[in-house]
């Protein structure tokens, strides 16, 4: 996911959180908002060891899907 963001709306600046990042792109592009919501959710499952279900997976995958029809 944050490799099409990059290629296609805004690189990520070596010093941005990958909250920061998710927080700016959804700033400047409101549509993507739901980037910041699953990069929160990243965060539980990297940081407070939350299982992923098969739901998170599925939002994870239509998320990026959205992606690649909208570039």
């Amino acid at each position: 996911i944050v490799k099409v963001i990059e290629k296609r709306i805004l690189v990520r600046k070596a010093s941005q959180t990958p909250l920061e990042f998710a927080r700016r792109i959804a700033f400047m592009r409101p549509e993507l908002s739901g980037f910041a919501t699953l990069t929160r959710q990243y965060y539980q499952f990297r940081y407070d060891d939350r299982q992923m279900t098969v739901d998170d997976v599925s939002e994870f995958e239509e998320f990026y899907k959205y992606l690649r029809e909208m570039f």
